[in-house]
């Protein structure tokens, strides 16, 4: 997806650097799918918003990050569930919460940082 997202951003004029040493770490496979969670369900609500602005502005904007996997978008998050409901142990659940919690506060807080100016994440 990142590829995608720096296209936009380089078509907007834009730049956003996101550093993995800032990204929060899993402990354990709970944790890392909640925070899969977090990144593999942001694509079905990024494909609602481009149907909207596609609808709304046609294609005067950049759109590949809201794209998603295309019409591979539904196989993708079927996907994503095969592989959680294989990999996280049920005691493991409330570790998959609290990790998708704290990645979607992560996002928002550095993505509020770089509403106005370029900002390295």
């Amino acid at each position: 997806k990142l590829p995608a997202l720096n296209a936009d951003l380089t078509a907007l004029q834009r730049r956003v650097t996101m550093r993995a040493e800032h990204l929060p770490q899993p402990r354990n496979i709970g944790e890392l799918i909640g925070m899969l969670y977090t990144i593999e369900g942001s694509t079905r609500g990024g494909r609602f918003i481009y149907r909207q602005l596609l609808q709304t502005l046609g294609e005067s904007l950049p759109l590949s990050f809201f794209e998603g996997y295309g019409a591979n978008s539904d196989l993708r998050w079927q996907e994503f569930w095969a592989f959680a409901d294989a990999s996280c142990h049920p005691e493991e659940i409330p570790d998959a919460l609290a990790a998708a919690v704290r990645m979607f506060a992560f996002f928002k807080l550095h993505l509020d940082r770089c509403a106005v100016a370029d900002v390295e994440l």
